[in-house]
């Protein structure tokens, strides 16, 4: 039983490892998509020229682009101790199995019972934290970053890594599952939204109405309707948010779907 106590260990503190090294590149990747978004701000604000952009934007994606590669790599590396965790617990639960069977438990046995259900919620956490860390980025910023990193693959040929295009490709359709499941909810969300326009509609003109009828005076007439105008484009402006992040995504997993091809995946 040693044997499977070392093996815990050691693959625990392998997944710690390899935990902290994606986090840190992730770190690395929201740090140059940050300061992409910045000099994107400066663009819009006027404070530098449209080829100062460019210069900086080109350089900072081609910082970004080893981050990425590592990114991806990291990721199915993650798949790989996914599974080896999977089969410790499998194991350690096999072993707890047979361990309650016995009606009186030894001292010996109720000590490695007890390891076992430690070890058992080790690897539980860990599960928890790489899958945790499957979504760590959210869906835009991954489907930003793979859009970059296909348009690069494209614009330099020679860096294709041509056995690895299959991974990228399962990459798309895990996002696109993951978009599906999220363009439910905020499709749920506008219908709900629509539904609120319509019943703040229905508000204003019952205000005009009893406004109409003398039920209100001209200052209560105005406060009520300032109120709802306010609450009705507040209500709009996220049905074009929502609205926006849709076609946004659709478009890019759509983007991303045919750079894929045209590299040959």
């Amino acid at each position: 039983m040693m044997d499977l106590e070392a093996e815990i260990d050691g693959l625990s503190n392998e997944v710690r490892n390899f935990i902290n090294e994606i986090r840190e590149c992730i770190r690395s990747i929201r740090n140059v998509m940050a300061s992409l978004d910045e000099i994107k701000g400066m663009l819009n604000r006027g404070e530098i020229s449209k080829e100062t952009y460019l210069t900086l934007r080109n350089e900072y994606r081609m910082k970004m682009i080893p981050y990425i590669e590592a990114y991806l790599g990291l990721r199915d590396k993650m798949e790989g101790y996914r599974d080896r965790l999977n089969l410790a617990l499998t194991r350690i639960r096999l072993e707890l199995r047979d361990l309650r069977k016995e009606m009186l438990l030894m001292d010996e046995k109720r000590a490695r019972f007890d390891l076992r259900r430690r070890q058992e919620r080790i690897v539980q956490d860990l599960l928890s934290e790489l899958e945790s860390l499957r979504k760590e980025l959210d869906l835009s910023m991954e489907l930003m970053m793979l859009e970059e990193y296909l348009n690069f693959l494209k614009e330099n040929p020679d860096r294709v890594p041509k056995d690895r295009l299959y991974k990228y490709r399962d990459f798309i359709n895990e996002l696109l599952n993951r978009w599906s499941n999220e363009k439910i909810k905020l499709t749920e969300r506008l219908e709900g939204l629509e539904r609120k326009v319509s019943e703040i509609n229905d508000e204003i003109r019952l205000n005009e109405i009893r406004f109409s009828l003398g039920e209100y005076d001209h200052g209560t007439y105005n406060e009520r309707r300032i109120a709802l105008e306010g609450q009705l484009n507040d209500v709009q402006n996220r049905i074009q948010q929502i609205q926006r992040t849709i076609e946004e995504t659709d478009m890019r997993i759509l983007r991303c779907s045919s750079l894929l091809e045209e590299l040959g995946a």
